[in-house]
């Protein structure tokens, strides 16, 4: 059985920003953060360029009802036989490839911020733009911070 805070870290509600490559483009996402990879999987996307906005809301269909983003991950990580393996699996599969999927291998530079404006910033080494990531609290990014100790730069 897995342990929330000690194999992966869960935040229902963070701000991802900085991932496009041209325009503006900010992100409501969940995280769920492990040894080897931060997920960041996407709740509303908004994107703005010249002229335009663009928004897009993600949610999960369950039979008859909707599921929110939160709602379906949550039940996900209430499966006592999951291992950290197939977290890790699901969770590439679920969101497939892109700026949502963060192999901490893949990242030249990570920093928490804990003053004002309180943020996680990364860059891979594949890009030239950092990214930002507001995991909504001190405590959420003291817990980030703890996690990730070792990778921190």
């Amino acid at each position: 059985m897995l342990t929330e805070g000690v194999d992966y870290l869960y935040f229902p509600r963070a701000y991802h920003s900085g991932g496009a490559v041209t325009g503006l483009a900010n992100s409501e996402v969940a995280v769920i953060a492990t040894q080897r990879y931060l997920f960041l999987v996407p709740e509303r996307e908004v994107s703005l360029g010249l002229g335009w906005i663009k928004t897009r809301r993600h949610w999960f269909h369950e039979a008859a009802t909707e599921l929110t983003v939160q709602g379906a991950l949550e039940r996900f990580l209430a499966n006592p036989d999951l291992t950290i393996d197939q977290v890790e699996t699901a969770l590439r599969d679920l969101v497939g490839p892109g700026e949502y999927v963060v192999p901490l291998a893949g990242i030249a530079k990570l920093t928490v911020w804990s003053r004002f404006l309180r943020q996680v910033r990364f860059r891979q080494h594949h890009r030239r733009q950092t990214q930002v990531l507001a995991l909504r609290g001190k405590a959420n990014h003291e817990r980030f911070r703890d996690f990730y100790a070792a990778a921190l730069t």
